[in-house]
């Protein structure tokens, strides 16, 4: 890029030379006409925080001497003049179709960000004791680097493995050079991407931020801690140069417990006022967090009850309880609740379960029956006995 424009700006300096009598003859007959050109830019395109060389070549494409020539420099940000004690070129005289040349050293601002930008140069001429003053510019090319930098500003709260959450992200180019063909890609088995697993944006500017909120979704089988999973940037700058970082992002994930009963056994069945009964079964944690503080209460009618702590059940884990020898002291449907009480990462549960028991009313005549019942089967039995050992005997006398 450099070496084309070198050429095409000797090329059309020579051809501005060569004809120069006949591009002026009418518009600069007895005048001088005194223009900056310039000759090299290097490096070009520069970069912010960089050193670079401006070359000037100062011609007369008048018809006369120019005389008492001055060349003052105007600079504006982003660009500095260094190496260099007086910003201006004094010429006593510059012939007609005659030049001369200037070296100029800046720098550039390292905040400047990509565009074009114009140096500013004011031609003093003083000739036959009238000034005349002719601004002129000349432009350079700034092209700078993007810097993308991506931050969380919010992210979902109670997060539990299998959850589909939100994170709010805020996207900044901190740098100097516009980027495109931006790609945030989350990288994890863990937390995944809901829909496509790219987000993609054209361009962003230097000192320009985009927000936006991408849904994920956790894995079912995590358990509850604290995870980092990394999530990649990838873009191209001005030049076509590939730029790639990472970002972790951190996630909080809770434990939620679900306690069920298992195997819920009461005995005996259809109890009398006179049985003391007993509850058993079986806890089970089916969610995905720890349950602490696991405990049972029972209670009963006669405002009395008990209680069984277990402690703590991990994920999948389960654990019987019992509760035996409870005395009922009314017959019918009496009330019964067992409670479970148990904590986990979201906070405090009390579960209550009924249970109502029918006490049926104790049947002393029934039970004189059941003996009578037996007596007789026994009685019976000996009775068969003794004549069937009577039969046999009389069979062996005979």
């Amino acid at each position: 890029m450099f070496s084309k424009k070198i050429i095409l700006v000797s090329v059309l300096f020579l051809l501005t030379s060569l004809f120069s009598g006949l591009i002026f003859s009418e518009r600069y007959i007895d005048s001088s006409y005194v223009q900056v050109i310039a000759q090299e830019v290097s490096p070009e395109p520069v970069e912010p925080g960089q050193d670079f060389l401006l070359k000037v070549r100062v011609h007369n494409f008048g018809t006369v001497d120019a005389k008492n020539v001055k060349i003052n420099l105007d600079l504006n940000y982003p660009f500095y003049l260094k190496n260099t004690s007086e910003s201006y070129i004094d010429f006593n005289s510059i012939c007609s179709n005659c030049s001369a040349e200037n070296t100029y050293y800046f720098t550039v601002s390292s905040s400047a960000v990509s565009g074009i930008y114009p140096i500013h140069f004011n031609i003093s001429e003083i000739n036959n004791e009238t000034v005349s003053f002719k601004p002129q510019i000349i432009d350079i090319s700034i092209l700078g680097k993007p810097d993308l930098v991506l931050e969380t500003i919010k992210v979902d709260q109670n997060i539990s493995a299998g959850d589909i959450f939100n994170i709010k992200f805020l996207l900044r180019n901190i740098g100097t050079g516009n980027s495109r063909n931006i790609k945030i890609i989350p990288n994890s088995d863990d937390f995944m991407l809901i829909g496509t697993n790219t987000k993609w944006f054209e361009e962003l500017g230097p000192n320009k931020e985009i927000i936006f909120d991408l849904n994920f979704i956790s894995n079912k089988d995590l358990i509850s801690n604290s995870y980092i999973f990394p999530i990649d940037l990838e873009f191209l700058g001005e030049k076509q140069n590939f730029y790639t970082s990472s970002y972790n992002i951190g996630i909080n994930l809770l434990g939620k417990a679900d306690l069920s009963l298992q195997n819920l056994k009461i005995t005996p069945l259809n109890p009398s006022l006179k049985d003391l009964i007993n509850f058993e079964g079986i806890i089970e944690n089916i969610g995905n967090g720890k349950a602490n503080n696991v405990s049972l209460e029972l209670f009963v009618s006669n405002d009395e009850n008990y209680k069984y702590y277990i402690g703590q059940l991990n994920k999948d884990d389960d654990a019987p309880f019992y509760f035996n020898e409870i005395k009922f002291n009314s017959v019918g449907n009496n009330k019964v609740n067992l409670i479970v009480n148990y904590d986990d990462d979201y906070g405090n549960y009390k579960i209550e379960i009924p249970l109502n028991q029918n006490i049926n009313k104790s049947n002393n005549l029934s039970l004189f029956f059941i003996v009578l019942f037996l007596f007789l089967v026994l009685f019976f039995s000996l009775y068969l006995l003794k004549n069937n050992k009577h039969n046999k005997n009389k069979k062996i006398k005979n």
